[in-house]
């Protein structure tokens, strides 16, 4: 039977080609093999299917008649060969996630949730976010923000990065309010991340409506964990200019923390969950990855509802200008 698939097949990439060397090249065989099968295929069913006087061949009326039918077997099993496939790179599969340490709070949920009803999989997860250990396949998974080149890759939307800055009660009651980024020169700031160990700058782009504004502050204590800066502002020891609002929405609910410089704000950027083509190819995989984004979108709009109840639509339409 799996023979008389393989005939098939030949069949219908003949039909297409008109050419034996061509056929032979498509379906990584040689060409006396094209040729041997596709004369078993005509004994067996007493019919001639090309005129072979032609170049390209020809298919006959008879081949013209059977080739929808043959061309939904072919199909038939290659459905069939993904399905087995993908089984069998599922069982026991390990998928390594690149997320941001400060994403823990949920990611570490998604992946119980979705462990429970996938059992044969498994999840590393791996942090901080690194692009030279995603491209040097050290993940195979990766939540960016922003828009970077990553070629060869899919691109899956998980919604956007809204970033607010705050402080605490305390600290602003004992230092006095920031209504500017250019006040900022005059508080200790945490920063979350860091782009050259050798410097202790690091230059902020800040939007309000349709004025923008670049700072360049002094940050001296640096973590690329965003809890870490987070905490900082918590404990009234300065300023943090750039949270993400799933990390601090809760804070701003309860008020521990409350958003400063009257609007300005870091524009806010698209969220990616990223993955190589070559993996997209696993139904597997492809599944998880696409749940993966639709869930953190999700997280990141019941934020975003959630800061609505607190400050209002406008103060949210404002932190959304990118």
């Amino acid at each position: 039977m799996a023979d008389d698939i393989e005939s098939w097949e030949i069949f219908v990439s003949l039909y297409k080609t008109g050419s034996i060397g061509l056929t032979a090249q498509e379906l990584n065989v040689d060409a006396p093999t094209v040729s041997k099968k596709i004369s078993v295929l005509e004994k067996k069913i007493g019919r001639c299917l090309f005129d072979r006087r032609s170049r390209p061949f020809a298919p006959t009326v008879d081949a013209v008649e059977i080739y929808d039918n043959a061309r939904e077997i072919v199909n038939h099993r290659k459905k069939i060969s993904a399905f087995i496939s993908d089984k069998q790179n599922e069982n026991g599969a390990i998928i390594r996630v690149m997320q941001g340490n400060s994403y823990r709070r949920y990611a570490a949920a998604l992946a119980f949730n979705y462990q429970r009803e996938h059992p044969n999989l498994r999840f590393n997860f791996i942090s901080p976010i690194d692009i030279q250990d995603f491209l040097d396949r050290k993940a195979d998974l990766i939540a960016i923000s922003g828009e970077i080149n990553l070629p060869n890759c899919v691109f899956l939307s998980r919604g956007r990065m809204i970033f607010i800055p705050v402080a605490s009660p305390n600290y602003l009651k004992e230092s006095g309010p920031l209504d500017h980024p250019k006040d900022l020169t005059n508080h200790y700031v945490f920063s979350n991340g860091f782009i050259d160990r050798f410097t202790s700058h690091l230059s902020y782009p800040f939007k309000k409506k349709d004025r923008l504004w670049t700072m360049t502050v002094t940050d001296r204590i640096r973590c690329s964990n965003v809890e870490f800066s987070k905490t900082a502002a918590l404990q009234g020891l300065g300023v943090c200019p750039s949270l993400p609002l799933f990390c601090c929405i809760d804070e701003l609910e309860a008020g521990t923390l409350v958003p400063i410089l009257d609007g300005w704000h870091r524009p806010s950027v698209p969220n990616y969950v990223v993955c190589r083509r070559e993996d997209w190819k696993l139904r597997y995989f492809r599944e998880f990855a696409t749940w993966y984004a639709d869930q953190q979108k999700d997280i990141q709009c019941k934020c975003e509802e959630r800061l609505v109840k607190v400050f209002g639509q406008d103060f949210l339409d404002n932190l959304a200008e990118n």
